[in-house]
């Protein structure tokens, strides 16, 4: 195995065990947060019509099951509610509660002093080239694995 791939190796391992939820004073795991988020976006995305389980699994890469799982612990720690409709039962609505849309808004603040602190470390254009780089990488990377998944020949 050459080097850049236990380098790859090794940042992608870096960068899987990056734990956001030390930043916090709350009971929010990482995939919790970043549901939160999602939700946070796609109420803003829909103009404040309402969210549903459906949205938030067409705009994830996760499984219906572990957007349920999620949306089950925040449930159950009081941050979000899920109503049924009426008209469609198979439809389910996601509401942040008072309690945590109070909680999110602080995370978020909190989130975005700790990303403030990262990206002044960085000099000059040096943060921009960084998502630059990455960028290219995420292409060529889903080039490549298109391309090689439709070779077969190996």
């Amino acid at each position: 195995m050459n080097n850049y791939c236990l380098e790859f190796g090794s940042m992608l391992s870096l960068i899987k065990n990056m734990d956001i939820t030390k930043i916090f004073d709350k009971d929010v795991s990482t995939p919790e947060f970043v549901m939160l988020s999602l939700i946070d976006y796609l109420l803003d995305k829909k103009h404040g019509e309402p969210v549903w389980v459906s949205d938030i699994v067409e705009n994830t890469a996760v499984t219906a099951q572990a957007v349920s799982k999620q949306l089950r612990g925040l449930e159950q720690k009081g941050y979000l509610m899920r109503f049924t409709d009426s008209k469609d039962r198979r439809r389910t609505e996601v509401r942040v509660s008072s309690e945590g849309k109070k909680m999110y808004d602080a995370l978020k603040e909190r989130h975005k002093q700790f990303m403030d602190n990262i990206i002044s470390g960085f000099e000059g254009n040096e943060y921009a080239e960084l998502l630059r780089l990455t960028r290219k990488f995420q292409i060529l990377y889903t080039e490549n694995v298109l391309k090689m998944s439709a070779d077969k020949k190996w």
